[in-house]
């Protein structure tokens, strides 16, 4: 259902920015391939980037993410640019921000 109000949300953007398909498509992938790492806590775009905020059981599944992200070949740049130790008192986990260049 988020994957849904997400994908809708960048394609009005796009209808407003005047923007190919490209950004839905892109935003689509990304989620996607999360699926396999973590959650999905938010998202973040503009025409240049996409940021996902995550949260991972552990530090690798993040850095697998980004990697996963990059053999997708459809983004100029991949950045893992936060990944800390959930301070919460709920179990613990990563949480990571990714900045994605389109």
């Amino acid at each position: 259902m988020l994957k849904e109000h997400l994908i809708s949300e960048a394609s009005e953007r796009q209808q407003l920015m005047g923007a190919g398909t490209g950004a839905s498509v892109s935003l689509s992938a990304a989620v996607d391939t999360l699926a396999n790492y973590g959650k999905l806590t938010a998202v973040e775009a503009n025409p240049m980037e996409i940021t996902i905020g995550g949260e991972s059981a552990e530090r690798n599944k993040v850095i697998d993410y980004a990697r996963a992200l990059e053999k997708l070949g459809i983004f100029s740049g991949v950045r893992i640019a936060a990944i800390d130790e959930n301070q919460a008192g709920d179990g613990g986990g990563i949480l990571f921000s990714i900045v994605l260049a389109r």
